[in-house]
């Protein structure tokens, strides 16, 4: 698997664009190496050509690929703190680049997909499957910045994961327990 970097813009807003290539190799390394099989590569570009995606997953005669949006991730948190931006654009990238690893192994590994007879249904179960896979590799995630070391160890770093997952309404998948500092699964 090849990672490319496609970026016309260097993204001063955030500090340039070594936010971004820290947050999809953070990410990179949650996923099992036997998910990325079969992927040849993952493109970061600025923006989706079509207007619509913050990425997508794509089978074509150059092979399985994902494209990563890096504009649709990084314009809707531009408000927030420095370092609870930092956070929420590294959870946003993260969960992107898992819900598409999530289409490649539903449809390329694992084969889920029903055939199309009542196509609308097959890509509404497909879609769930991806968010269901992007949930618990998002939940890997944070785990791993919690531990020592990690950049949300600290309290003001925890308080800032804590603000980015709610800003991002991802505090519904990870909710930090404020007594113990752990992560709690929501039921």
């Amino acid at each position: 698997m090849h990672l490319k970097w496609e970026l016309a813009d260097g993204y001063p807003e955030i500090g340039g664009p070594d936010l971004l290539r820290a947050a999809v190799e953070d990410a990179l390394t949650i996923l099992p190496r036997e998910h990325l099989r079969q992927l040849a590569v993952i493109t970061v570009e600025d923006e989706d050509p079509r207007g619509k995606a913050l990425g997508i997953w794509r089978l074509d005669h150059r092979g399985a690929g994902i494209a990563l949006y890096a504009q649709p991730h990084v314009r809707p948190l531009l408000g927030l703190p420095p370092p609870v931006r930092a956070l929420a654009l590294r959870l946003h990238f993260g969960y992107t680049l898992f819900h598409e690893v999530g289409h490649h192994v539903t449809r390329l590994l694992n084969k889920r997909a029903a055939p199309p007879r009542k196509a609308a249904l097959v890509e509404q179960k497909i879609e769930r499957w991806a968010d269901d896979y992007a949930e618990k590799r998002l939940r890997k995630l944070v785990e791993s910045w919690l531990r020592p070391g990690g950049p949300a160890a600290a309290p003001e770093g925890k308080q800032a994961l804590s603000l980015a997952l709610h800003a991002l309404r991802l505090d519904g998948v990870v909710t930090l327990d404020a007594g113990t500092n752990s992560l709690q699964t929501p039921s």
